[in-house]
């Protein structure tokens, strides 16, 4: 093929590739939501409690998590802030993670430089389990 035709078929699928991806974007941004109002109702998350007396959980629809959450004050810029907890009342409960092995409930990413869903009851991790399955 002629150089010629080459660089105007190269420049045309180009020109092809740029409009593509231009529009694709319009289209996503224009249509999706972000933020707290970007997720649906009935997404669940769970919830724990760290008053000793109470050291509940229980499940919370996602929405209604961040929503309390952008209303609660963390202590300091480096800490999480606590919700209020619906069973004792305190300003004592944490996002938590269920246990895809024993069910129990615990605070994700309880140890620096693990996995972030390690059970601190049994020790299991998905994530670790995973990278196991894979030969990894």
């Amino acid at each position: 093929m002629e150089e010629g035709k080459k660089k105007i078929i190269l420049t045309a699928i180009a020109i092809v590739c740029l409009v593509l991806a231009g529009t694709i974007v319009v289209m996503r941004s224009g249509s999706e939501r972000s933020g707290i109002e970007g997720i649906q109702r009935g997404v669940m998350t769970w919830v724990k409690c760290n008053n000793p007396d109470c050291n509940a959980d229980y499940e919370m629809d996602m929405k209604d998590y961040f929503d309390e959450y952008q209303k609660a004050v963390a202590p300091s810029p480096t800490e999480l802030a606590p919700l209020t907890c619906k069973k004792c009342g305190q300003k004592s409960a944490y996002k938590g993670e269920k246990c895809a092995k024993c069910g129990k409930v615990f605070y994700p990413a309880s140890v620096r430089g693990d996995y972030p869903d390690r059970c601190t009851y049994c020790n299991y991790s998905t994530m670790e389990a995973k990278k196991k399955a894979k030969g990894g």
